[in-house]
């Protein structure tokens, strides 16, 4: 048998899986009304049958009905997802994988004339240039809603038998609620009552996991900008540590250039784009695989919010 550490089993947060090989969330658009589809369930099923150790869904599934699908996204603010992500995680389970999805809510990184034609929300109204919206700053009531629908969403993954759940704290609604960069642009009131968000997310969600299902937070924990200190990755640890979930970390450095601020372009131009010393650069910086994905170097080359740096996808899963 080779001897790699890939290969060797691994228990994140109690989940017993048979290697370290780990799918991440990612669109394959292969859903209908954003339910997943008969294909989607082969397609994840294929994974499984080929040996992988753990599949995780969604890329992301979103919560609310104001979080409008933006490539195919599982609603999971519905109840007809709940039969199909079951077939799923038992296909999955078959073949001897585990299982996770990924749940979100897209803020301002969405439309606002698409599925319900809701505005979108974010913790300051800032246009976002990729899809051109222009969110509403949330009110108090819309955050106790937005806590509700991530409940309501991990209830229904719990339902279909999923093994974990796994936060999107980076590029979306909830980043944007702890970004020192987004928060400076609230007054220190309004600041302090926004930062608890992300905090609040955590402590509903782990309420409904409980101590038998793996409770993971995907972040960035670095802005790289020249006009917000350093002080970005104590931030999101915070934040963590103060929510109480030590069950996994999926940690995304920031990585030079930025996304290309006109609303006209999606992906970065060419000079931010990857080159092989940022991967190597970003490697360093980020360190360590508990679990590696599948490509464990490299940066992805989608766009950016506006003015805001790209993210590093070096991936390591810390119980």
């Amino acid at each position: 048998m080779v001897n790699d550490p890939l290969l060797t089993p691994y228990s994140l947060a109690g989940l017993q899986l048979r290697n370290r090989i780990v799918s991440t969330a990612h669109s394959s658009r292969y859903t209908s009304g954003g339910i997943p589809t008969e294909r989607y369930r082969l397609y994840q099923e294929q994974k499984a049958r080929g040996g992988i150790g753990l599949v995780t869904l969604g890329g992301s599934a979103v919560v609310g009905r104001d979080s409008a699908p933006a490539f195919g996204n599982i609603t999971m603010y519905k109840d007809e997802v709940v039969a199909p992500l079951a077939r799923i995680t038992e296909s999955c389970h078959d073949h001897g994988s585990g299982v996770m999805i990924q749940l979100t809510h897209m803020g301002r990184r969405t439309d606002d004339h698409t599925s319900d034609w809701l505005p979108t929300v974010s913790s300051a109204s800032m246009r976002e240039p990729a899809h051109r919206s222009y969110p509403k700053a949330a009110e108090p009531w819309d955050l106790d809603r937005i806590v509700s629908d991530f409940t309501s969403a991990a209830q229904r993954a719990r339902a279909a038998g999923l093994d974990g759940i796994e936060l999107e704290h980076y590029g979306h609604l909830l980043d944007a609620f702890a970004s020192p960069w987004h928060l400076s642009k609230l007054s220190p009131e309004d600041r302090s009552l926004a930062a608890e968000l992300p905090k609040r997310v955590i402590r509903a969600v782990k309420e409904v996991t409980g101590e038998d299902m793996v409770l993971g937070v995907r972040m960035a924990v670095d802005e790289a900008r020249p006009d917000i200190n350093a002080e970005a990755l104590g931030l999101a640890t915070r934040v963590i540590v103060s929510a109480s979930v030590r069950n996994a970390l999926d940690l995304r450095g920031a990585a030079r250039g930025r996304a290309d601020p006109s609303p006209a372009r999606f992906f970065a131009p060419p000079d931010a784009r990857s080159t092989p010393d940022r991967r190597q650069s970003a490697g360093r910086r980020n360190g360590g695989t508990g679990a590696a994905h599948g490509r464990a170097s490299g940066h992805r080359r989608g766009g950016r919010r506006d003015d805001e740096p790209r993210r590093g996808s070096r991936i390591g899963i810390y119980p």
